[in-house]
């Protein structure tokens, strides 16, 4: 196989830009699954709340660490959750807490007043982990991209093997055992009838039958300058 060849050529130029495509997509991919992580994250440590807000509303009203302590405690052993802070009154209760999330903050109701904000919980959500879900998703995302990059690539690749390069490569064998002068003809590829293909057999055809004439022609005036030599 030539190494300057079409096919080689076409080949260097698919796989380049199926890896370039796949390394942006990849990226692309990977970020919008994270910003989705980041959101099923605050929507999980919502409903959190919701389930102990009713607890944390008591802690605050009686301003009971204990309990505090327990809503902090049952908090933190979700996944989800890097650290709490409990704040109502004269009680404060907190996690040890590392994390560069910005914390979603939540009032603590008065329990038999509604309108009443008696303390706030804030809950840091857990970067590992969102990062790690994150991380497993786009890695599945890759490799399903790189097997769909793969099998279009491939048959990319059949395809113009088959349309573009064998027809060509067939044409110019043809074309180079042809002698000068000489009667043959190319014939035209299949499925490339009325292709660009298809108009250059026409032309190297017309070219052909051209070059005979002049060919024959010039025969013709050799002969002629013969007898008038004798």
């Amino acid at each position: 196989m030539n190494r300057y060849g079409i096919l080689v050529r076409l080949t260097a130029a698919i796989l380049i830009a199926a890896i370039v495509v796949g390394i942006v997509s990849a990226n692309i991919f990977y970020r919008i699954t994270y910003d989705s992580e980041v959101a099923a994250a605050n929507e999980d440590i919502s409903q959190l709340f919701t389930t102990v807000s009713s607890t944390a509303s008591i802690a605050a009203y009686v301003e009971d660490s204990e309990i505090a302590r327990e809503v902090v405690n049952g908090l933190i052993t979700n996944n989800t959750v890097h650290g709490v802070k409990f704040k109502a009154g004269n009680v404060s209760v907190s996690t040890p807490i590392k994390s560069s999330y910005k914390p979603l903050s939540f009032n603590i109701i008065h329990p038999f007043n509604n309108s009443d904000v008696i303390g706030q919980l804030d809950i840091y959500p857990e970067e590992s982990f969102i990062r790690k879900r994150a991380d497993l998703i786009g890695q599945d995302n890759v490799k399903a991209q790189f097997a769909l990059a793969t099998v279009i690539t491939l048959l990319t690749l059949l395809i113009s093997h088959y349309l573009i390069i064998r027809p060509m490569v067939n044409t110019g064998t043809a074309l180079h055992n042809i002698d000068p002068g000489a009667s043959n003809r190319l014939v035209k590829p299949d499925f490339h009838k009325t292709s660009e293909i298809g108009e250059l057999v026409e032309d190297i055809n017309a070219l052909l039958e051209k070059s005979e004439g002049l060919i024959n022609k010039e025969r013709t005036l050799r002969k002629e300058i013969e007898v008038l030599e004798k």
